[in-house]
Parts: structure tokens; sequence; C-alpha cells
């Protein structure tokens, strides 16, 4: 487009970072990387505030810029983030609170600060929602190992992870108000006075049950067509009847990690009798149905057909 890439990139900084210092800094580390592959602007993840064209807003961007050998030479790559959400919170905590309520009560997940003995002192709407409260004053009684937290062992868990490293994201299960529990991904951060001592912690809450409920329904019929197919190898495999029921069932005694497996016909809620050609258990549990022998159908096992014969799954 016919401007170096450094004047590039001062034009979307913000206006304070416009300066002839800042344009001489950014061409003597573009062109040392160029040359050699290696420039100051390798050294760590920086966080840059740019505005567009298009907005005139701020944005801020974090970038992992590294080089890149080509046949003609070095080039550079860049990796970018855009963390403007983020910062913006963090300066409506830090810096103006009021300005940037609205923001924090909006967000579509839970937001809150919580002190180092465990209580809550703040929490946006949705996670008040979300946990099934009237108010922020309701929840800011409770405690968070033992109202919370549905294993409050967790808590001590959490807290030497965060501590370790300032911040960690997880999974934990917790409790709503009527105390029904729900699987959420959580990030925290640990944040420190001037001394260096954490003063609370500050963190997003979002509801995952639905989304791990989904994973493991899936996993499920994933499991259901992997067994169907062991199934279907057992019965295409010979052409001997008996040989094929005795495979199945034993491919079922496997699949429920159960006792026994049986083959009861006929299978029909109107006929006199039912027998059981075959049965196969484990060796600890010996059979107990008499194979072969026709049994009068009582009521309950009729109706257990008609169960079985109305629904396209397991009962």
């Amino acid at each position: 487009i016919g401007k170096p890439f450094w004047d590039i990139v001062l034009e979307l900084a913000a206006a304070e970072q416009k300066t002839p210092q800042r344009r001489e800094y950014l061409k003597s580390a573009v062109l040392e990387a160029l040359k050699t592959g290696e420039s100051s602007m390798f050294t760590q993840p920086t966080e840059v505030e740019i505005k567009t064209p298009l907005d005139s807003e701020k944005h801020y961007l974090q970038q992992t810029v590294f080089p890149v050998k080509t046949e003609a030479g070095f080039c550079i790559a860049s990796l970018t983030h855009d963390v403007t959400e983020k910062k913006l919170w963090e300066e409506a905590l830090q810096n103006s609170e009021e300005k940037y309520r609205t923001l924090y009560q909006e967000s579509f997940d839970g937001l809150f600060i919580t002190t180092p003995s465990g209580k809550i002192l703040d929490m946006n709407r949705k996670g008040v929602e979300m946990f099934g409260y009237d108010s922020m004053e309701e929840m800011r009684s409770l405690d968070l190992a033992t109202d919370v937290y549905a294993r409050p062992e967790d808590r001590q868990r959490i807290l030497k992870l965060v501590n370790s490293g300032n911040s960690a994201e997880y999974e934990v299960e917790v409790k709503r108000k009527n105390s029904e529990t729900m699987i959420t991904h959580c990030s925290l951060t640990a944040v420190k006075d001037e001394t260096g001592t954490i003063s609370s912690y500050r963190g997003i809450i979002r509801d995952i049950t639905e989304k791990k409920r989904a994973e493991e329904e899936r996993r499920a019929y994933l499991r259901f067509l992997k067994n169907m197919d062991r199934v279907n190898r057992a019965i295409q495999a010979t052409n001997d009847l008996q040989q094929t029921m005795s495979d199945v069932l034993d491919i079922l005694l496997s699949i429920f990690d159960c006792d026994r497996a049986w083959l009861a016909y006929p299978c029909d809620p109107d006929a006199k009798t039912w027998q059981v050609p075959m049965e196969r258990t484990r060796p600890e549990y010996p059979g107990v149905l008499p194979l072969g022998i026709e049994l009068p159908i009582e009521p309950a096992g009729a109706n257990i057909y008609r169960i079985l014969r109305n629904t396209d799954g397991p009962v």
C-alpha cells in the first residue's frame, strides 16, 4: 500500500504513542529483525493499544512477534489476540467502577469478586441468576466452600492452583440455591495489593452443564455405534445360528458388564408360554433359568413384553 510497516503500525496506535521516538524504535526493530532474525521485538508477548480507522475506538491487542526464515531471508510473523473486553473489564474494576458498571452487569458470563477468606464481595446480574438467588445481598452471606462448591475440598485445591500461578482456568461443580448442581468453567485471577498480598480474587464463570451433557450423549452414541458394530460382526461371522446367538450374548455381557444375558422367546405379550433357548453367564454366576422349557406367561411378564415392543431403546 506504499507505506513502510512501521508507519502503518504507528497510524493504528493511540494518539499519545504517535511520536518520532516511537517511529524510530519500530523502524530500527523491524530492520534489525529482517536482517538478523533477532530483535528486541521478540522478547515476550506485548499488549498494544490501537484505534481503527473505521470506528476510532480503542482496541487492545496482545501480540507475539517472531521471525520466520525463508529462502529470500527473514520475514516477520505475528500472532495477535483481541483482548479488548478483558482489558476494559480490568479498567472498569480498577479505575472507573461506575462508568463500566453496565458492561459488568450485562455480560453473558457471570463475573465475580471474592475475598481470600471465602466471601463474595460482588457478582453481576448474570452470576446471581445462574446460581438461582434473588439478589447480590443474599449471596454475600454465603460461604464459598460449604454453600457454593459441591465438594468443599475443591476450593482449597483451586486456590492452590491460582496462588501458584496468579491465575488459572478450570472446571468445577457448584451448587445452586435449590441445591441442584451445575458444571461450570471458571477463570480466576488473584488480585494483589501494593505489598504483594492477595487482597481478592476476580473471576469469570460460565454454566457448561448442557454442553457437558451433550458431550456425554455424543460419547454414548458413539459407544452405541461401536457396540452395534461388534454385534453385527458376530452375526456375520458364521452361519451357525446357535454359535451366532452365543457370540451375541457374550458380547452383551461385555457391553453391559452384567452377570447374565439370555434370549427370551417369543417376545409376544399375547402368547400363552415363553422359554429361554439360550443363556450366557459369567463363571461365578451360574444360570438360574431352565433352558428350552416352556413357561406360562404371567401378567407382569406380558406387560414387560408390551413395554419392550413399544420402545426403540433399552428398558
